[in-house]
């Protein structure tokens, strides 16, 4: 029952980590990329009541036009730099799905859920194998006949 459980989870997060992925590729595909540059940085309390900074960019959209986009990855300020060029992908008109274009920021959801399910596959098949293999010595231990010699 236990395996099944694993393997059912596994299945299910790897499922949902590749629909993660091929929604943010497919996100991508459909955006247009530019480079934006950090311009400044905003201050924010977060729950602890510890300062966090959240970096804002300027960026040209397609129409040539100067935007301002505040990113909610907020962290240290060493995070960040005035003037550090980062590619951001937008889609036409659309400014409330910005996505900055990193591997890590980009595809971190899709990692860990890929990395869960790979990992409760790998889990459920050992098992199985274990009690596969426990299942045969079993048997081959009730099937052995001592012989005695006399």
């Amino acid at each position: 029952m236990n395996n099944t459980i694993t393997l059912l989870t596994g299945l299910g997060l790897l499922a949902i980590g590749l629909f993660l992925g091929y929604d943010r590729v497919s996100l991508i595909k459909k955006s247009i990329v530019t480079v934006g540059t950090v311009v400044r940085f905003e201050e924010v309390h977060n729950s602890d009541g510890d300062v966090e900074y959240e970096p804002v960019f300027r960026f040209t959209n397609y129409k040539n036009e100067n935007m301002i986009f505040r990113s909610d990855l907020s962290g240290n300020k060493n995070d960040w730099y005035i003037g550090e060029k980062v590619k951001i992908a937008y889609q036409k008109d659309r400014y409330h799905k910005i996505v900055i274009l990193s591997y890590f920021r980009t595809f971190f959801g899709t990692l860990l859920f890929i990395t869960g399910g790979l990992a409760c596959l790998l889990n459920a098949g050992f098992n199985y194998w274990v009690q596969y293999f426990f299942r045969k010595v079993e048997k081959r231990q009730a099937n052995f006949q001592p012989t005695s010699h006399v």
